[in-house]
């Protein structure tokens, strides 16, 4: 079966970083979603030449941040060693010297960027040859300030600490907090609110879409992921809130009891619960989307198929599965990107829903 075995090792670790949320992940951001000190669209950073990017009280007080990261003057070699911001940084212009080698290369974003790829996980990270790229700020995620972050700080190199979104004001919301909070603290106001007018474009959008599709309204489905379906993604992923965003209704919500992978939004199931259930309709989508796997929506399909044929007894009772009412996200239809990909992500979904 096509890549079951390597992701199914994997998910346990990928899920919280890699976006089993759909666009993925998910994403990573400086602050949380209800940040007080994020400058509006039309202030620009407090500084005309140096970069300002604010924590909240919330990442101050749990892992002992200051209130703000600053620097005089504007750097001009910046590693990037998460994946959350890394495009958002792009879009706004800011020079990147090197970013995840992780990165979805089909993305059209990435076509002109000329950042190295590197390999930034715990196993891989080559520190001593970072600190011979000489740059002059490094972003990286929270989570590895103890193992890295520090060392880097004693060489001298400045490091912003990014902080994983807890998507309290929805996925929309969280990228457009990002997009500000780059976008004002390296001084980039004109693409920021750019960028920014896309996000008006689109909630606009969505909303002519809902009235166009009145009939998918309340319609209940199920988020399942892997091959055979082990975990489900409940309204607090970022593919679980573009879905409710959309007028769907999340029947994962409701079950009881469904443990956690890492205190995310995605919860371990069991093919009983599923079939207890029985989902109407069913957006299928493998682990790790939005981390470097490759899984095309035919061979998920294909092999999808194959399970519920081979193992009929469960699965023919389900209604999605005998209306055949299942949407399968494969990674070259819908990569689960960060950041910005979330248009990316309502674009296919709002294109290919009304026909399922």
């Amino acid at each position: 079966m096509f890549q079951k075995k390597f992701l199914s090792a994997i998910c346990a670790c990928m899920m919280m970083f890699a976006g089993l949320t759909g666009c993925a992940n998910p994403a990573e951001n400086g602050t949380s979603p209800a940040t007080e000190s994020t400058a509006s669209q039309s202030e620009p950073a407090e500084t005309a030449q140096g970069v300002v990017l604010p924590y909240s009280e919330e990442a101050q007080e749990q892992y002992g941040l200051p209130e703000e990261f600053r620097m005089e003057e504007m750097p001009e070699r910046i590693v990037v060693m998460t994946l959350g911001p890394t495009e958002i940084l792009h879009e706004l212009g800011v020079p990147l010297l090197a970013v995840p080698n992780t990165i979805d290369e089909s993305q059209e974003w990435t076509k002109d960027l000329e950042a190295e790829r590197l390999p930034f996980s715990a196993n891989s990270m080559d520190t001593e040859g970072i600190i011979a790229m000489e740059p002059d700020m490094i972003i990286m995620s929270v989570g590895k300030r103890e193992a890295y972050g520090t060392f880097f700080e004693e060489k001298g190199i400045p490091v912003y600490y990014t902080v994983t979104s807890s998507m309290d004001n929805g996925a929309m919301e969280d990228t457009k907090e990002q997009v500000e909070l780059y976008g004002n603290g390296f001084g980039r106001v004109e693409e920021m609110n750019a960028i920014l007018k896309r996000f008006d474009e689109l909630e606009a959008s969505i909303e002519t879409w809902k009235k166009e599709n009145a009939d998918l309204q309340g319609q209940k489905m199920m988020i399942l992921l892997d091959c055979p379906f082990t975990y489900t993604n409940g309204s607090d992923t970022t593919l679980g809130q573009i879905m409710e965003s959309l007028g769907f209704v999340n029947m994962t919500d409701s079950i009881d009891g469904l443990e956690s992978v890492m205190g995310s939004g995605t919860l371990q199931i069991s093919s009983e619960v599923i079939v207890e259930q029985n989902p109407p309709m069913i957006v299928a989508q493998p682990t790790g989307a939005g981390a470097g796997m490759i899984y095309p929506t035919a061979d998920f399909q294909s092999d999808l198929e194959k399970e519920f044929t081979e193992n009929a007894a469960v699965w023919g009772s389900v209604d999605a599965v005998k209306n055949q009412k299942i949407l399968y996200l494969g990674t070259d239809d819908y990569p689960g990107t960060t950041g910005l990909g979330i248009f990316q992500c309502y674009e296919y979904l709002m294109e290919t829903l009304p026909n399922l």
